[in-house]
């Protein structure tokens, strides 16, 4: 839980810092709340009808596979089927932009 906190802080520091603007930043931080609000209700269902071990452990094993999709270096398509082939063949040519480091103003 504090891990998708610190995500979610992450999350709009990454957009002021790009956009420099604090209605961009409020917009971000409140979208990271869209998928809570739109599937627990949606699958709050769903989980009651299986043992609490198991929705947790597909839970969790899909969030790592999730994760080590976007890990993946040069991957730009961020879809789930994404895979490090994929992203070689169809990604760019030229390099990623350098991006210069975080510092505090």
């Amino acid at each position: 839980m504090v891990g998708d906190r610190l995500a979610r802080v992450a999350l709009s520091v990454l957009v002021y810092e790009r956009t420099n603007s604090a209605g961009w930043t409020a917009v971000a931080y409140g979208l990271t709340y869209l998928p809570d609000l739109v599937s627990g209700p949606l699958l709050s269902g769903l989980a009651g009808r299986h043992p609490r071990r198991a929705v947790m452990s597909a839970t969790d094993l899909a969030r790592a596979v999730l994760v080590a999709v976007m890990a993946v270096p040069g991957c730009r398509c961020g879809s789930p089927g994404c895979s490090w082939w994929s992203c070689r063949r169809w990604a760019p040519r030229t390099p990623p932009p350098a991006v210069r480091p975080w510092r505090p103003r």
